[in-house]
């Protein structure tokens, strides 16, 4: 997050959706974001009620289901404007973090 470190909490704000609503609540979504290194200004980890994940997670195509014991998930990640309109949905994660960095300041750089 250097590379935005002047954009953070204002320009950029990150969102990670915990997608296990039974396990995914206050401590351990706590334990997730200091693995991280996330500042809670600007990076916030989210979660609700089965149904509610379930809901977001489609409007980005993506799915979860359990199986065996075990979360499975496809990945996705999401850029939005700042009009609040989707600029990408990369599904996997077959990009690098300059190729990502370089989308997300463009995005950030276009005009209101």
């Amino acid at each position: 997050m250097g590379r935005f470190r002047d954009r953070i909490g204002h320009d950029l704000v990150l969102l990670t959706i915990a997608i296990d609503p039974e396990y995914d609540q206050g401590p351990a979504l706590a334990r997730y974001a200091k693995s991280f290194g996330a500042d809670a200004e600007s990076w916030h980890f989210l979660t609700g009620s089965v149904a509610q994940v379930h809901q977001v997670a489609g409007l980005f195509g993506m799915n979860f289901w359990k199986t065996v014991g075990l979360l499975t998930h496809t990945l996705h990640t999401v850029v939005i404007d700042r009009q609040g309109r989707l600029a990408t949905n990369i599904d996997g994660n077959q990009f690098s973090a300059q190729q990502l960095g370089d989308l997300v300041k463009s995005v950030m750089n276009r005009p209101t």
